[in-house]
Order: structure tokens, then C-alpha cells, then sequence
């Protein structure tokens, strides 16, 4: 399943993971029905039209605003990088001192790798650019507040 869709906020009280209205974030609410990331009730009906959305970062879009859900032919790249930290951080002088030593270390001394992502996202004219809440390199994932037109129609799509 190439998208994962948070809970929808709940409209009657019910237990399991649900979508928090005030900060997006998917939570299991205490026993005063809070959530536990932002403190905020999960029963008030305070829906913005916004949505917890979890997408692959070569996903294709709907053309439907990612902000304001409005029908838009425009996309915007989204481009993020990281240095991966745990390939190694080993110096240069290092990996070559144990190559002169040790010739196959080469082999097991990994260097540092630059990871980048790319999404085309749709965003009309009248909005600027969304940011993720969360990236997940490993997966290849992106998390984005969406509005939940967007969110809907990729899930009609799959």
C-alpha cells in the first residue's frame, strides 16, 4: 500500500489511534480523551479540512491544492537532503591510512552518503509551500498536513 492515511478525527467518542485535531499528530488518547502530543480534547469538532497524510516521495499527485484543496495544475518541488551519519565517519586520512595497512578495508569502511528526496506537490498560486512534518529517509516517506481533498482523492486512486 504505497499511502497511508491517518485516522480520520473522530465525530463519537471511540477508542484507538486517532487523528488529533489541533496538531495532526496520530495518537491513543488518555483516559480524559486528550491527546497526549499537544494536550488538546480529540472530541471537539474543531476540523479544520486538514489531514495526517503519509506518502512515498515518487508519489503522483491528484491536482488538487495540498493547502486549500482547490483544483490546480501547478506543482512545486519539494527537495530535502541529509548527510546519512551512520554510513561511517570515518575521516578520509583514516580510511586511506587502513587501506595502506589493510588493502580489502576499503570494503568494509563505508563513507558518508548525501540522501536527497524529491516530490512535485500541488500547490496553487494563492498558497506557499508546505513543509513535512515528517521525513523518514529509510522508507523513502514523506508525512505532510494536507488538506483533506487531496488526501481523499489519493486514497480513491489506489
Amino acid at each position: 500500500m504505497p499511502y497511508r492515511a491517518h485516522p480520520s478525527p473522530p465525530r463519537v467518542k471511540r477508542r484507538g489511534l486517532q487523528e488529533c485535531f489541533a496538531c495532526h499528530a496520530s495518537v491513543l488518547p488518555n483516559d480524559r480523551r486528550e491527546c497526549p502530543s499537544c494536550g488538546q480534547s480529540v472530541d471537539e469538532a474543531r476540523d479544520d479540512g486538514r489531514r495526517s497524510l503519509t506518502i512515498p516521495n515518487d508519489a503522483d499527485l491528484p491536482g488538487y491544492c495540498a493547502r486549500c484543496g482547490e483544483e490546480t495544475a501547478r506543482h512545486v518541488e519539494l527537495r530535502l537532503s541529509r548527510v546519512d551519519q551512520s554510513a561511517g565517519g570515518h575521516s578520509t586520512a583514516f580510511r586511506i591510512a587502513l587501506a595502506v595497512i589493510w588493502p580489502l578495508a576499503a570494503l568494509f569502511v563505508r563513507s558518508r552518503r548525501h540522501e536527497t528526496m524529491t516530490l512535485k506537490l500541488p500547490v496553487c498560486e494563492n498558497c506557499g509551500q508546505l513543509e513535512p512534518e515528517h521525513v523518514d529517509f529509510e522508507r523513502r516517506e514523506l508525512t505532510l498536513i494536507v488538506h483533506r481533498r487531496l488526501r481523499d482523492a489519493l486514497l480513491i486512486i489506489e
